[in-house]
């Protein structure tokens, strides 16, 4: 069983919860010694929620990252091609430097 499951977040809030709870109740009955047990408890299930939460949000940022990674790669294949294509037009334009000229009747 794999605790970086995205479905034990909500269950470590709840056994949080329950913990604060049963704290209440040991407090309750004049039992110090197990009310403070239910909170170390609860404040290890908070605190394993909050890191469920924060890889959560790593592997999201991740996956974007991704994404902006591949947009990049296109980004500089479009504009490889468009050097090469400059390239090309420029090559065309240095070997009759008159014909671009406006205005030339051939």
């Amino acid at each position: 069983m794999k605790f970086r499951s995205p479905a034990w977040r909500p269950v470590a809030y709840i056994l949080s919860g329950l913990n604060v709870l049963g704290a209440g109740f040991a407090l309750a009955g004049g039992e110090p010694m197990h009310a403070g047990a239910h909170v170390t408890v609860a404040l290890a299930f908070g605190f394993w929620s909050e890191r469920l939460r924060l890889r959560a949000r790593r592997v999201e940022s991740d996956v974007q990252l991704d994404e902006v990674e591949a947009v990049v790669g296109d980004l500089r294949a479009e504009l490889a091609e468009t050097q090469d294509r400059m390239d090309f037009v420029e090559r065309l334009l240095a070997r009759d430097p008159e014909s671009h000229r406006l205005g030339r009747n051939p």
